[in-house]
């Protein structure tokens, strides 16, 4: 056992025995069905995270993947859990494997609340003093990319005439390199909403004009909430990481007075969200969306409840007895030999996913989940392979380094996409984060923070 857990006091241990209760309480329920053992785990659960939030940075990887996680899947746990309907796989590999996810994670953290504060002080006292005009700079990345969008767009005929198709066809590349260039600068905006709080009112007004118009084009441009979803979490992100550093305790701490701001941030990205995907479809076909259709979808297989999905997915592939043995993997291991060298090349596990489960719309892909990703490749054992995400993300959270706590706090939109089922591109996109974090740091603060 690292030395770490040894050194942060008897809530640790506490914290564990949690976690085993739990596990003990999943195994019941799996055996017996019975409702209240699952009450039970999802209590000792919803108790066992609200205290590690105490405890760990909350612009982590951890904290990300943890609300992404239970926003994904809480409502359909309840759903699954409680209707009788079909779904002890998908129970089983949902609450087991955030268990082993927060065991491997705080038995391997090792990690300084004091040396966070100080990383994170010192970046934003390198913003403090940056003027200006040279503030506006960390705009430029996400200006760029909404211009190379206005100039594809008006040479493919107008808002009107683009299609999301087209961002995969004759454009594809393009398309991907801008998609690219906005993940590059996600620690720009972290940095962004981090150092407005120090600005002049013009220059914050001027600021979110710019950043908010940009969204608007990306999503017009792009098709995909994501990349307005991505830059907005990462920008709130940095703006209430400058509320929440409470220099008098020396640690980054949640004061009462920004829970109802962060909440209402959340509820209002989770709407845009929720409505710019069916917006998004009537785009194409120039129709209408009716919110009640919104909300009901949103519930039944969009945001809230995608662990629907989920389940749909993992008895499809055990009733095919369709398995993909590693594969979703260790494909990444290949991501820089191109298809039309090794035309055998293995497939994107959505893509693969999206033909199985019956879809007939060209470039049509359905991520899996990640507990799902893990059943459809190792089965009901696949879900030991959350101790090793929980692990490394520990280690990745624990070091004391500017140009990591950057490029953490900066990752929720990959991290988001890895809860949702994803493994080869969002590990892409957190390495391209660090190349912004590590250049940001590098060439743009006025000194290397935490040096």
């Amino acid at each position: 056992m690292p030395d770490s857990i040894k050194n942060t006091g008897d809530w640790r241990y506490a914290f564990l025995a949690l976690l085993a209760l739990t596990g003990c309480a999943i195994i019941l329920y799996v055996l017996s069905g019975a409702g209240w053992f699952l009450s039970g785990a999802l209590l000792l659960l919803g108790v066992g995270i609200a205290v590690s939030f105490a405890h760990v940075r909350l612009f982590s990887l951890y904290s990300y993947f943890v609300i992404s996680y239970v926003s994904l899947n809480l409502i359909s746990l309840f759903i699954v859990g409680y209707s009788g309907e079909e779904g002890g796989d998908y129970v089983w590999m949902t609450l087991s494997a955030l268990c082993l996810f927060l065991l491997g994670y705080f038995v391997f953290l090792g990690k300084s609340p004091e040396r966070d504060f100080l990383l994170l002080e010192n970046i934003s006292s390198s913003i403090k003093t940056i003027r200006d005009g040279r503030f506006f700079l960390l705009l430029l990345p996400v200006i760029i990319s909404a211009l190379f969008i206005m100039i594809e767009v008006a040479s493919s005929g107008g808002i009107l005439a683009h299609t999301r198709a087209a961002t995969k066809e004759e454009a594809g590349m393009l398309f991907l390199l801008i998609k690219y260039l906005l993940v590059f600068a996600m620690p720009f905006c972290f940095l962004m909403g981090l150092g407005l709080r120090q600005r002049k009112g013009s220059v914050r007004f001027l600021v979110f004009i710019l950043f908010f118009l940009s969204l608007i084009i990306f999503f017009f441009g792009l098709r995909t909430r994501s990349y307005i979803v991505g830059p907005t979490m990462t920008f709130f992100a940095g703006y209430f990481c400058s509320y929440i550093m409470n220099y008098k305790e020396r640690k980054v701490s949640i004061p009462i007075r920004a829970v109802v701001p962060m909440f209402l941030v959340l509820a209002l990205v989770l709407v845009v969200s929720a409505y710019s995907r069916f917006y998004r479809g009537a785009l194409e076909v120039q129709g209408s969306v009716e919110t009640s259709a919104v909300f009901e979808q949103t519930i039944s297989n969009g945001d809230l409840g995608y662990g629907l999905i989920i389940n749909d997915i993992m008895k499809k592939f055990k009733g095919d007895r369709v398995w993909l043995y590693g594969q979703s993997y260790y494909r990444l291991l290949f991501i820089l030999v191109p298809r039309s060298i090794w035309k055998d090349k293995p497939e994107n596990t959505q893509q693969i996913v999206g033909e199985v489960m019956g879809g007939k719309v060209e470039y049509f892909t359905l991520p899996p989940g990640i507990q799902g990703d893990a059943y459809i490749n190792f089965g009901s054992m696949g879900v030991l392979i959350f101790l090793i995400f929980g692990a490394v993300f520990a280690r990745i959270d624990s070091k004391n380094s500017p140009v990591l706590i950057l490029s953490t706090s900066s990752s929720f939109l990959p991290i988001y996409h890895l809860a949702r089922g994803g493994f080869t591109n969002p590990v892409i996109m957190i390495f391209v984060i660090f190349v912004g974090s590590y250049l940001v740091n590098r060439f743009y603060l006025n000194r290397k923070c935490g040096d």
